[in-house]
């Protein structure tokens, strides 16, 4: 079955003393949870102690390996290809610098690679989009997680940001968003899709269903009490988004999970 993104290989060495040395034809997702390594984009080179988020992307000649003084360093990757992935959500700019992780962030990061690499090999459309969606997830926490935008010409993103991250107020107020960013909506809404690859309320969608994600693989709410908690005016709508957009119905989704 065709997809538009096109998951290569993914995996989880917790015990890793590999070196990378080429140029990327793909495009990847590291993860170190623990360790340090030295990475480099081309003449670019910096040193990354404990948990990292780093990006490979075709381009640049990269580089990265065990530091100095490390005996090795715990590695998840994710690595895919694609006409799909210019379609990826990234406000955060994670595909084009590494990105620190804090301690706290960490478990949830660590579930969403480990789920991500579970589902990727997947034979069925299903994981397929599953996988997709984990993806989705660790770019948009990658943005929460940078907390500032890196270019000063974008000041006005990080507040549209935490507002469209808030998957359980009510829907957005774009006109309101718009007019406290300094900008008409149609403005808003252009220079937006060009910071991340995605509109407005499609942003605001996927947040949606990476918190239903999330909880539902926590167990312990039911499923009509998640709808109320993400802002879905019945269960029923929830049910049908959800499923629509992951291939699977909230309670196949959570039987999944809590199985492991």
């Amino acid at each position: 079955m065709r997809s538009d993104l096109i998951f290569l290989h993914c995996a989880h060495t917790p015990h890793c003393r590999a070196t990378v040395s080429k140029r990327f034809d793909y495009t990847t997702i590291q993860f170190m949870e623990r360790g340090e390594v030295e990475l480099a984009y081309g003449d670019d080179r910096i040193v990354m102690r404990g948990p990292y988020l780093w990006p490979c992307m075709p381009g640049p000649y990269i580089r990265f390996h065990r530091a100095p003084g490390c005996d090795a360093w715990e590695h998840r990757y994710a690595a895919f290809t694609g006409p799909g992935v210019g379609a990826l959500p990234d406000p955060g700019r994670l595909l084009s610098q590494p990105l620190a992780v804090p301690t706290p962030r960490v478990p949830r990061i660590r579930q969403a690679f480990d789920e991500l690499i579970g589902y990727a090999s997947a034979k069925d459309d299903a994981g397929r989009r599953r996988a997709t969606n984990l993806l989705e997830w660790l770019l948009m926490e990658g943005a929460e997680i940078r907390g500032s935008t890196p270019d000063d010409a974008t000041p006005w993103l990080d507040p549209v940001l935490a507002a469209l991250n808030r998957p359980g107020a009510p829907a957005p107020d774009y006109e309101r968003l718009a007019r406290d960013a300094g900008m008409a909506l149609s403005s808003l809404r252009r220079r937006f899709r060009a910071a991340t690859g995605v509109p407005l309320h499609e942003y605001h969608l996927r947040a949606r269903i990476a918190a239903a994600r999330t909880l539902l693989a926590d167990g312990r709410l039911p499923i009509k009490r998640i709808a109320a908690e993400l802002g879905y005016r019945d269960v029923f709508f929830f049910t049908r988004q959800f499923t629509a957009r992951t291939g699977v119905t909230p309670a196949a989704y959570r039987a999944s999970a809590l199985r492991g």
